[in-house]
């Protein structure tokens, strides 16, 4: 027995926000205690009381980790050195 299928639509689903050009909100957290980079290659250095930008919340190194940027500098975040991540 051959079922016969209808053909395949011509219009598509609508892409998400993100692919729509809407780019997700932007995550950032507040420091808490100030922090000197381990690996300067690798960490960000920050003093408290400043706004990270959060790059990547999870990540390879582990979850005590992010990744951040501060003042246009790129690096690893320790995690008990900041606060919870909010969106602006």
């Amino acid at each position: 027995m051959h079922i016969a299928l209808p053909p395949p639509t011509a219009t598509a689903a609508p892409p998400p926000d993100s692919a729509a050009g809407t780019p997700p909100p932007a995550l950032y957290v507040r420091s808490v205690h100030p922090f000197a980079a381990l690996n300067p290659a690798t960490d960000l250095t920050f003093v408290a009381g400043v706004e990270i930008r959060i790059l990547q919340q999870h990540v390879a190194e582990g979850p005590d980790w992010m990744r951040g940027e501060y003042e246009q500098a790129v690096g690893m975040v320790p995690v008990a050195y900041v606060s919870a991540v909010y969106s602006k």
